[in-house]
């Protein structure tokens, strides 16, 4: 027995066979298998931690690019579902400037939801917006959502932009206008304005049956005084040259 004892000094006694010997290797697997768990266990919740404290530091700067991101992937398929139920499809069978069907997409929807309420056909409303703002390009449009030069008269509390405007052939002057948050406000007092407005049902704009008729009762109930150098009224004409050129009137069969 005392062959398979080694002597490791004093009160130290140590077993030298190969059973030992394995049971030394076994211990040591197992002591390092712990060791690496435990080590492992403490990295994860570091970075657990450390995640953690990102976002919730980045949350209150608002700078928190993981969520961000994820916020901006989630918002662009809400956003997308937005923009395609507002976005009116039509095929106009013209060529178009990218801005010219961006500012089209973005008005289409305000202008078949005024016919809904008020009763004005969607290419009357959308070539009005053309006419009058430059397809959104104005200051009055850009700067005051004002897309259709409605001026603010006594019947007007809310805000007022003062800009200059060109009132007849080739003279200008200073006005008060309406002035918007957004372009649907413009397009919805748009169509209360003419609703509202009791010489524009006389004139025929609410009985007339095509855009033809309406762009004509919009002219002759005054809405602009516009003329050209013969000092012949043309506003129902430039309203229907535009619905023309653009095809605008395939609107007015979404509501049909």
């Amino acid at each position: 027995m005392k062959s398979n004892i080694k002597y490791r000094g004093l009160n130290s006694y140590v077993l030298s066979d190969k059973k030992t010997m394995l049971y030394k290797f076994a211990m040591i697997i197992i002591l390092s298998s712990l060791m690496i768990v435990t080590i492992f266990s403490t990295i994860k919740i570091k970075i657990s931690q450390s995640v953690t404290n990102v976002r919730y530091i980045s949350e209150e700067t608002g700078n928190d690019n993981i969520n961000d991101s994820i916020e901006e992937e989630n918002s662009a398929d809400v956003n997308s579902d937005i923009s395609n139920e507002k976005v009116v499809e039509v095929n106009l069978n013209v060529n178009l400037e990218d801005d010219k069907i961006e500012f089209l997409n973005k008005i289409s929807h305000g202008a078949i939801k005024s016919y809904e309420e008020y009763g004005i056909l969607p290419s009357i409303t959308i070539a009005q917006a053309i006419l009058e703002s430059g397809w959104g390009q104005s200051d009055l449009a850009v700067t005051h959502n004002n897309l259709f030069g409605i001026k603010a008269d006594s019947r007007w509390s809310g805000a007022i932009a003062t800009v200059s405007t060109s009132e007849n052939y080739n003279d200008t002057t200073i006005a008060n206008f309406r002035k918007y948050d957004n372009i649907e406000d413009s397009i919805e007092d748009h169509g209360r304005f003419l609703y509202e407005n009791s010489r524009y049902a006389e004139s025929g704009l609410f009985s007339g049956k095509n855009y033809k008729e309406q762009a004509q009762a919009l002219e002759n109930a005054g809405y602009s005084t516009v003329r050209n150098a013969d000092g012949v009224a043309v506003y129902a004409d430039k309203l229907i040259a535009l619905i023309e050129k653009y095809n605008l009137m395939e609107y007015d069969n979404k509501v049909k």
